[in-house]
């Protein structure tokens, strides 16, 4: 059963309910103007199962993974070894299918995998640069982006943008 204390009500000019999982078992309810709060827990109550569903697949899309020493990420579709070091100068190396830390930023984590793929994806412009020539096309502009649900894109001004998670992928999917 949903409770007033799982709801951050917020009442606005509009004609229905707009529900939002906000995490924690939390939800957001846009209400019309004057709806009673006793109103909207009893609308929430009626499609309780389906309000549960949504606060899963938030919990389950945000969850943050922990990476411990030993873990493994994909570069290329191979998988690769995270170790963490204290006597390391720098912040993270990658060599002989490593990536080693300085224990000292194990915290940032997610920061530095972010910031290894998208260097590691700088190979992905020499490569349809290469490609490009190969086939006769026009020279173009590249970026890279982290893209939540695009892989890449081609603009009308003929550049293109290519999502830096494609690093991860293997090779023949590249």
């Amino acid at each position: 059963m949903i409770e007033l204390k799982d709801i951050k009500l917020i009442h606005s000019r509009r004609r229905g309910l707009l529900i939002k999982a906000i995490g924690n078992g939390m939800l957001e309810v846009r209400a019309p103007l004057g709806t009673p709060a006793e109103e909207v827990l009893s609308k929430l109550n009626e499609f309780e199962a389906k309000i549960r569903k949504l606060q899963e697949n938030y919990e389950r899309k945000h969850q943050k993974h922990s990476y411990e020493d030993g873990s493994t990420v994909l570069l290329k579709g191979e998988p690769i070894t995270i170790s963490y070091v204290d006597n390391t100068p720098y912040a993270w190396r990658y060599a002989d299918k490593h990536l080693i830390v300085k224990s000292k930023y194990k915290a940032y984590i997610h920061s530095l995998l972010k910031d290894f793929y998208t260097e590691q994806a700088k190979s992905l412009i020499h490569r349809a640069l290469e490609l490009g020539l190969e086939h006769g096309f026009p020279k173009v502009r590249f970026s890279l982006r982290w893209n939540k649900s695009r892989w890449g894109s081609y603009s009308s001004r003929g550049a293109i943008s290519l999502n830096c998670a494609l690093i991860m992928a293997p090779q023949d999917v590249i």
